[in-house]
């Protein structure tokens, strides 16, 4: 008889542990969970718009390769007179 009550507390004693290991996490609109960020996880485009996408790559990966590899007026006039002396040769 003892033995049964010992096992009771036991099991007892397991689902309350293992009740209070859980975590509570908000539900989104849809009843989805909202799962908090992962610090550790990589960037990721997954859940973004394509808007969203090109809002924060375009500076980094158009506008500022553009800035750097530009020509000005003069340097522009130069390649294209050098071009035209190549086609008349």
């Amino acid at each position: 008889m003892m033995r049964l009550k010992q096992w009771g507390a036991v099991l007892m004693g397991c689902a309350a542990l293992l009740l209070t290991a859980c975590t509570v996490v908000d539900l989104d609109e849809n009843g989805k969970p909202v799962l908090p960020a992962d610090p550790n996880a990589k960037p990721s485009f997954d859940h973004l718009t394509p808007q969203q996408i090109a809002q924060q790559t375009w500076q980094s990966r158009v506008i500022d390769a553009a800035n750097q590899h530009a020509l000005d007026a003069t340097a522009l006039e130069k390649v294209r007179h050098s071009r035209c002396q190549r086609v008349q040769i």
